[in-house]
């Protein structure tokens, strides 16, 4: 498992119109918002010694949401929630762990030292450093003593879930929505690089197979040790990633405000909001 410099929180739904599905393109600003509230306030992780007013961790969640045409419901949420209970969910993250469960599957960064003030008591799950190591278990805290100067991965949030996707597909139905979150909006170093050996967009790519609604969202602009990236950085890798999976299926979603990123489709119509906070 490389580390792939991905930074998202990002929320993908499934927006295929048809009379036995919801149809989210006619509503981006309520009824994807309205989604995408309810998964960031419900899932969203948090550490106990994180400073006040920060920003949640980076992390992603990928959710199944069965159709449900009655309007006191969110397009299925209420389901998804009693499968996967928020507290159970929030936990394997917080423990720096993939969540796999019946509708969710969910991580946030896995990076080192990060691991060591986040998680210190859990297992290591790099089996490379295990075995670079020569051992078959033992705590982030653990590999700081006994494996000092070891190199480690740093495995992003968006990579963890989609290398554990399958599990999405048990309950699959044909109506049922994909979304997918991360924090931030893709970067084009590694991840949305199509010539990078790294790069996640052929696993996204694979959505088009299991899948007849989807969409990718995100909540924030990436940001680089905090520095803004060139605008021209972020709209390539927004446009590498609407390659795979369709530029009007890429949304920013933050607080009151929901936006599709592709005004039309065609890759040249970049909606500023989701590049630029400016």
């Amino acid at each position: 498992m490389a580390g792939l410099c991905w930074m998202a929180v990002t929320l993908g739904l499934m927006l295929s119109v048809g009379n036995s599905s919801a149809d989210f393109t006619t509503l981006p600003r309520k009824g994807l918002n309205e989604i995408v509230n309810q998964l960031w306030n419900t899932y969203r992780p948090s550490y106990k010694n994180s400073p006040s007013g920060s920003i949640p961790p980076m992390f992603s969640v990928a959710v199944n949401i069965p159709f449900t045409d009655k309007k006191e419901d969110v397009y299925g949420f209420s389901q998804v929630i009693k499968d996967d209970p928020p507290e159970t969910v929030r936990d394997w993250m917080e423990s720096c762990k993939v969540y796999k469960g019946q509708r969710v599957v969910a991580a946030t960064l896995l990076k080192w030292p990060n691991v060591l003030r986040l998680c210190p008591n859990e297992p290591v799950q790099w089996s490379i450093v295990k075995k670079n190591c020569k051992k078959q278990e033992m705590t982030w805290a653990a590999m700081e003593t006994e494996c000092p100067g070891v190199v480690c991965i740093t495995d992003h949030a968006e990579y963890r879930v989609l290398k554990n996707f399958a599990t999405l597909t048990k309950n699959r139905k044909d109506n049922d929505v994909l979304l997918f979150f991360v924090r931030d909006s893709p970067c084009g170093t590694k991840c949305a690089d199509k010539d990078h050996p790294e790069n996640i967009l052929g696993e996204i790519a694979k959505w088009n197979n299991k899948w007849k609604n989807y969409a990718f969202v995100f909540s924030y602009v990436f940001k680089l040790e905090g520095q803004p990236l060139p605008d021209k950085e972020l709209i390539e890798a927004l446009k590498n990633l609407g390659s795979v999976i369709g530029l009007e299926n890429i949304y920013r979603c933050n607080g009151d405000r929901c936006s599709r990123c592709f005004s039309e489709k065609a890759a040249d119509n970049v909606t500023k909001f989701c590049y630029s906070d400016g």
